[in-house]
């Protein structure tokens, strides 16, 4: 049981790591998504409301 419990933060603590790189990549690639549609509705609502 301890030897468990002394191995698992290590693990964790890499895998925190590489998921922060996750979630830093998914985040750029949301937000880059993101600017694509606010662009968008900014241009609809532009033309429709001249």
């Amino acid at each position: 049981m301890n030897k468990k419990m002394t191995k698992l933060p290590v693990i964790y603590v890499k895998n925190v790591r590489f998921t922060k790189i996750k979630i830093i990549q998914e985040w750029y690639k949301f937000s880059e998504a993101y600017k694509c549609v606010i662009v968008a509705i900014l241009n609809y609502v532009r033309d429709n409301f001249k």
